[in-house]
């Protein structure tokens, strides 16, 4: 439930406090259960309601080795980590993030990871058999070569403690578990290891680690689930960018076979399983997070608010100089009624494609007590303003087709010109989806007037100005 501290992450690459032999095992388990939701602040977990794991949908997916596939009796294999003599070994795995540069090309070249998912098996007893459940040390590290050590200092080092054990003494099981990362957790991973597709492995992958604390009890057993079996998933499937469509597992861009231990400074590979005569290729792990890059700068949004580059004022998640610029103009020749009256429309609040109301289309300055309504059009196109009729003052300014609002009275006082129609266009536009424009999209643009009775006028009627607004999503 911490960051682990840089000396720790130091300390178990360099090997200074490792053990002095590598105990790692290919553990047989039955298969992984979803265990619901890790809050690092709080270090409590959020059990799962449904029992299937949180996986975002696309576009959300960053990184995805998730594919499990059974042998035999439906069981798995984990690679153990038995303390005391594996305690802190660190168990690496590679995997690859797409740049603009690869093919195929990345959304951008720097992702913004909120969330990491694992899944392990352990032996160590949960709070059912009077335990505190196991911890996984797990690092990210932007740059990774399989079977070497990792380069520089984990962009991620996190101790998640507290984890779900076994309910069974003595018998191994395994869970799924989202952790979603508190702002000050996440980080940014470079795609490809520094921005560039080199189309060599070993310069453009990233690397994920795990291990287990010292403080384990001894014999007892605790590691990630083997995965990304090419028998299952199409090799190299493992992100949005190549398998939008997988919903629950895929096997991990640029995932090398096998995994490799560093313990007291020893490099050992350690060899996938072959199930089936199928070959795992690595380690369970998924990474989500953004890759939305409204401003075309090749970083993600939320990299560029994090970093203070961009500001998020309304905090909606989109930097404010993508928020699309508010129309509400009001255009052409309003009339002048035969009571004198000069009737204008405006707009206030903000127009939308979704939203259930907070746009106010009102007409002013009418004639009291008369009947009128609004209408408004989606296309304005090489349209020229046309006079009402012969001798009249107003002009129509919104181009056919049109759809009508309701119908209301202007009310105010007889004679004076204090009247006034009033709608909420995004509470129409919700009660009737199909009304014309739609499907609404953000950014379209609609025009609106108003029309008012007005018996001694040309055509008993007379009309307001027009008024163009366009709409936010």
């Amino acid at each position: 439930m911490s960051r682990l501290p840089i000396a720790i992450a130091s300390a178990l690459l360099a090997g200074s406090a490792l053990a002095q032999s590598t105990a790692e095992t290919m553990a047989i388990v039955g298969p992984p259960t979803y265990a619901g939701r890790y809050d690092l602040t709080t270090g409590q977990m959020f059990p799962s309601l449904g029992g299937v794991n949180a996986v975002q949908a696309p576009p959300d997916v960053i990184y995805r080795n998730t594919c499990l596939q059974p042998f035999p009796a439906q069981n798995f294999y984990i690679i153990g980590t038995t303390s005391p003599l594996g305690a802190n070994a660190l168990i690496l795995d590679d995997g690859r993030v797409p740049s603009q540069t690869s093919t195929p090309a990345g959304t951008v070249n720097t992702y913004r990871v909120t969330q990491i998912s694992i899944a392990y098996g352990t032996t160590v007893p949960g709070t059912a058999l009077g335990g505190a459940g196991p911890t996984l040390n797990v690092f990210v590290f932007a740059d990774y070569d399989a079977g070497t050590l990792p380069v520089g200092t984990p962009v991620l080092g996190v101790a998640i403690s507290g984890l779900p054990g076994t309910t069974v003494a003595g018998q191994a099981q395994g869970f799924i578990v989202d952790v979603p990362l508190p702002p000050a957790f996440q980080f940014n991973l470079v795609a490809d290891a520094d921005g560039t597709f080199d189309n060599m492995p070993n310069l453009d992958t990233f690397g994920v680690g795990f291990s287990v604390p010292a403080t384990q009890a001894a014999g007892l057993v605790t590691g990630p689930f083997i995965a990304g079996a090419a028998g299952t998933c199409a090799v190299g499937d493992g992100t949005y960018y190549l398998n939008p469509g997988l919903a629950n597992d895929g096997t991990g861009l640029g995932n090398a076979d096998g995994a490799t231990s560093i313990n007291a400074g020893v490099i050992t590979p350690l060899a996938p399983p072959v199930i089936g005569g199928v070959v795992h290729a690595g380690v369970w792990f998924e990474m989500t997070g953004d890759f939305n890059d409204c401003n075309n700068n090749d970083i993600s949004d939320a990299t560029d608010i994090a970093a203070g580059t961009s500001l998020d004022t309304d905090t909606n998640g989109e930097p404010d100089e993508c928020a699309p610029v508010v129309i509400i103009n009001p255009y052409c020749t309003g009339s002048t009624t035969t009571q004198g009256c000069t009737p204008l429309i405006g707009g206030t609040g903000t127009a939308s494609a979704s939203a259930n109301s907070g746009f106010t289309i009102t007409v002013t300055l009418a004639d009291a007590q008369r009947q009128g309504l609004v209408f408004y059009g989606a296309d304005n196109t090489a349209f020229t303003p046309l006079p009402w009729a012969a001798g009249s003052t107003s002009f129509l300014c919104v181009k056919s087709p049109t759809q009508r609002l309701p119908g209301q009275n202007t009310g105010g006082t007889l004679f004076q010109c204090d009247g006034q129609l009033q709608y909420d266009w995004n509470a129409f536009r919700a009660a009737n989806p199909t009304a014309i424009g739609s499907p609404f999209t953000a950014g379209d643009l609609f025009y609106a007037q108003g029309w008012m009775r007005d018996p001694a006028a040309p055509k008993s009627t007379n009309l307001s100005n027009g008024l163009e607004f366009n709409l936010a999503p």
